[in-house]
């Protein structure tokens, strides 16, 4: 807008007659390098009191926020992570620091677990403990999901993730949704009983025409839900909590850390990288985030190793 001679000179109009509290720089996270000639010219013909970064859910980690901050001389009061009101959250200078710097954004994630109540998970914890892990399990693991916010953003929260979704935010978040779409087309037998039941043709072909979607979809839902299943299997021999609590000891830890997809292990840093990571969760909150967010973190990682 910098070239839109007649749209500053409209908002100074607008300013003059409704004579504001304060005037409120509103910048898109994705214009990079503009931002800072933008918010100067901005500047220019309004005392500016305040920015709001929008489009944070997307690739842009908004570097260029600081820019403009530094052009307007005015702090940031709000960032925009979504299309919704619910992802319109208050400025944290530290949270916003350590997502642009790639080590993440924990406070938040268990912020969003709370407000959202996703860390009683009751059920979940009492099938995992005897190795089971169900269709019905993975769809509210899905939903979970995305209660969290758009996937980009959540994955970008997660230290040492912030590049594993880049770029295939929206691809991922649609494939969620369609999983979704196909459990609901499902019977109780069907989400509570053994996948097996799937390697029948007619009843793939069912639920695929109940979901409106191809048949190979069917399959690929299949495809994801085994990695899922197995991971439970092995967790039975965690001691786990009652509350979801995962034991700390060196070989615990290193048996829980073997469990997840290699190349978001990578990302993580190794076995060691991933036990920081889970005392900075256990830190938060002992007895209720961990479980969540275990179970969050493989979402995520799944997502990505199939999207290969």
């Amino acid at each position: 807008h910098k070239q839109e001679e007649s749209l500053f000179e409209e908002m100074e109009m607008i300013s003059q007659a409704v004579n504001p509290d304060e005037h409120i720089f509103v910048l898109d996270a994705t214009i990079g390098q503009q931002a800072q000639p933008q918010a100067e010219a901005f500047k220019e013909r309004v005392k500016v009191g305040s920015v709001i970064i929008t489009k944070l859910d997307g690739s842009a980690k908004g570097g260029g926020a600081l820019s403009a901050v530094a052009a307007t001389k005015a702090p940031i009061t709000f960032i925009g992570l979504g299309e919704h009101i619910n992802e319109f959250e208050p400025f944290n200078t530290s949270r916003f620091v350590k997502r642009i710097i790639g080590r993440g954004d924990v406070t938040t994630i268990l912020e969003r677990i709370k407000e959202h109540k996703l860390d009683d998970q009751k059920q979940l914890i009492d099938h995992i403990r005897v190795g089971k892990f169900t269709l019905r399990d993975m769809r509210d693991q899905f939903q979970n999901v995305l209660k969290l916010g758009p996937i980009g953003s959540v994955i970008q929260m997660i230290p040492g993730l912030s590049q594993l979704g880049k770029g295939n935010e929206q691809a991922s978040q649609e494939r969620i949704q369609r999983f979704l779409v196909i459990m609901d087309s499902m019977t109780d037998k069907e989400l509570d009983g053994d996948i097996k039941i799937f390697d029948d043709i007619k009843r793939r072909m069912r639920v695929a025409r109940g979901a409106g979607v191809h048949p190979n979809y069917i399959a690929e839902l299949v495809a994801v839900y085994k990695p899922f299943s197995a991971a439970a299997s092995k967790m039975k021999k965690l001691p786990i909590g009652k509350n979801g609590q995962i034991p700390n000891n060196p070989q615990q830890m290193n048996k829980l850390a073997g469990m997840l997809p290699q190349g978001v292990l990578k990302k993580l840093g190794g076995q060691q990288g991933f036990k920081n990571l889970m005392k900075k969760f256990e830190g938060s909150d002992p007895s209720t985030a961990m479980s969540s967010m275990q179970k969050m973190m493989g979402n995520m990682g799944k997502l990505k190793k199939q999207r290969r």
